[in-house]
């Protein structure tokens, strides 16, 4: 599995409030129910993590998204 940064923030556009958009690649299904599980799995890994203020994933969206707040985002 890989991640790559897109929008805002990898165009150096962003603002303090702006979002971070991550593209995930190298999940080999197009299963709803195994991608939503994959995004629940990232969502776990990444409360391991003290810049991670919080996180839910969102997977009723029609495109299933994890919302990440980050410690950043409270500082500023």
């Amino acid at each position: 599995m890989k991640t790559k940064i897109f929008g805002s923030c990898a165009t150096g556009l962003a603002l303090e409030t702006s979002d971070v958009d991550i593209a995930v690649s190298g999940i080999d299904t197009y299963d709803r129910p195994t991608l939503c599980e994959c995004l629940t799995t990232i969502s776990e890994v990444l409360k391991g993590f003290k810049w991670v203020i919080s996180n839910k994933p969102i997977l009723t969206a029609h495109v299933p998204v994890l919302k990440l707040v980050n410690f950043s985002l409270i500082i500023t």
